[in-house]
């Protein structure tokens, strides 16, 4: 017990101190909310296509296992081939620099479209990834807040003109994979908030 005295999680108990606050202050709460589904739908696919279903009803889950490359950007994608979007927020590990252009293409080519990206401090430190975080904070886009936080979260949301609240959160990364990756998509105002909230006090 006492090897684990001065951290937030006692591994032997599995107890959390919620007394002791995380180094950073804008992490510092924790987020819960609890959500009962009508529907969770399954499948394995291979593109974005086959399961992003912008019909599906509210409170009804979409679970996702993907088995060839994928990157979440084709959510946005066919999202803004139907409605106008009104806002994005991304929260991600780390992205690459063919998703950082693609992105800010996106938010130069819809002014109306009001977006956040958190990503992880720890690509601001690192000369590897330097240049696509360079390129996110000199945007300078008006339509466009770029933060960086201790991420690793992986949640993409998109609030749309005709009153929809899609919601894409899985295992990858805004860059192109060869990985097996999860995802879950649904259309869900509850949930789409309970993430606008929490991203909303990173700043």
């Amino acid at each position: 017990m006492d090897d684990n005295k001065n951290k937030l999680i006692d591994l032997n108990t599995g107890i959390i101190d919620l007394s002791r606050k995380p180094a950073n202050k804008a992490m510092s709460k924790i987020y819960v909310m609890r959500q009962k589904y009508s529907s969770i739908l399954s499948a394995s696919v291979k593109s974005a296509a086959e399961f992003i279903d912008l019909n599906i009803p509210q409170k009804t889950q979409i679970r996702i296992i993907t088995t060839k490359s994928f990157n979440a950007l084709s959510a946005i994608d066919l999202i803004a081939r139907s409605s106008q979007i009104d806002e994005i927020y991304i929260s991600v590990y780390a992205m690459n620099q063919a998703s950082t252009d693609w992105l800010l293409s996106f938010f130069r080519d819809n002014a109306k479209t009001a977006g956040k990206i958190v990503l992880a401090s720890f690509f601001q430190q690192t000369k590897r990834y330097q240049g696509w975080c360079e390129n996110l904070i000199a945007s300078k886009s008006d339509n466009l807040v770029v933060k960086f936080d201790r991420i690793h979260a992986k949640v993409f949301i998109a609030k749309t003109r005709d009153g929809r609240h899609f919601i894409l959160e899985g295992s990858g990364n805004l860059s192109g994979n060869a990985r097996i990756e999860q995802y879950i998509f649904e259309n869900n105002e509850e949930v789409y908030n309970f993430h606008k909230k929490w991203m909303d006090d990173i700043t």
